[in-house]
C-alpha cells in the first residue's frame, strides 16, 4: 500500500516538474526569467524584436535604438519618447566647438525644462582627429568649460561600416548634400515628438538658427 502511495506522489511531482519546465521554456512563467546582463529591461525587450546592428534600416523611429552614454551605461532611446530632440556629433578641438556648445547650452537652458527639449551629443574622432580624448576627458571638457547639462554619449563613428546604427539610420532619414555621409563635426538632426527626423542641418548652421523650427515642434 505504501509503495503505491509513494509511486502516486512521485508521479505527481514528476508531472508538476515537467509542466514547470515547459512553462519556463515558453516564457509563460516570469519567475523562471534569468537576468543575463546589465542591460536595461527596455533594451532587452526591444532587442529581442529589433536587432539594431542588423535591422537599423527597418526602424520606424529613434525609440527602437539604444546607445551607451559617456558613463558607460546602456540607454534605450525610448526614454526620449514625446520630446523634441537635437542629435549632434561633437568634437572638443574643432573651430566650431565654442559656438556650438555655447548655443546648445543656451537652447537647453531656455527650452529644456519649459518645453522638454533634449539634446543628445555624440562625440566622434572621425574628422581630423579633433575628439582624441577619453570619455572622462570629453565629459570634463564639456561640463566644466561650457556647463553642459544635456546628455553626452560615448565616442562613436558616424560614417563607414562601423558607424553606430542610429547614425546609419539618421543619415537615410535626413539626406545630405551630394552624399548622405556626415561631412564634419556638429551636423545636427532635429527629431519631432514622434521620434522622426524632421531636418538635417550642416556643421556651419548655428544651433540658435534652429530655434524657430524647434518652437513649431514643441
Amino acid at each position: 500500500m505504501f509503495s503505491r502511495i509513494f509511486m502516486t506522489v512521485s508521479l505527481l511531482i514528476l508531472l508538476i516538474t515537467i509542466t514547470k519546465v515547459d512553462s519556463c521554456e515558453k516564457g509563460e512563467d516570469g519567475h523562471c526569467m534569468v537576468n543575463d546582463g546589465p542591460m536595461d529591461d527596455d533594451i532587452k525587450k526591444s532587442d529581442s524584436l529589433f536587432n539594431q546592428k542588423v535591422d537599423w534600416e527597418k526602424a520606424e523611429n529613434i525609440y527602437q535604438f539604444y546607445a551607451t552614454d559617456i558613463h558607460g551605461k546602456n540607454v534605450s532611446l525610448d526614454k526620449y519618447r514625446g520630446h523634441v530632440l537635437i542629435i549632434i556629433n561633437v568634437a572638443s578641438e574643432c573651430g566650431l566647438t565654442e559656438i556650438n556648445y555655447k548655443q546648445l547650452v543656451e537652447l537647453h537652458e531656455k527650452y529644456g525644462k519649459s518645453k522638454g527639449l533634449e539634446i543628445l551629443a555624440f562625440p566622434s574622432n572621425q574628422f581630423a582627429g579633433q575628439e582624441p580624448g577619453t570619455s572622462q576627458e570629453i565629459y570634463k571638457f564639456a561640463t566644466e568649460r561650457f556647463n553642459v547639462k544635456f546628455d553626452i554619449f560615448e565616442k562613436i563613428n558616424v560614417n563607414g561600416p562601423d558607424a553606430h546604427p542610429l547614425w546609419k539610420w539618421l543619415k537615410t532619414q535626413g539626406k545630405g548634400f551630394i552624399t548622405d555621409d556626415i561631412k564634419w563635426n556638429f551636423t545636427k538632426f532635429i527629431i519631432n515628438k514622434q521620434g522622426k527626423v524632421v531636418s538635417r542641418s550642416s556643421p556651419t548652421a548655428k544651433p540658435l538658427d534652429l530655434e524657430d523650427e524647434l518652437i513649431k515642434l514643441f
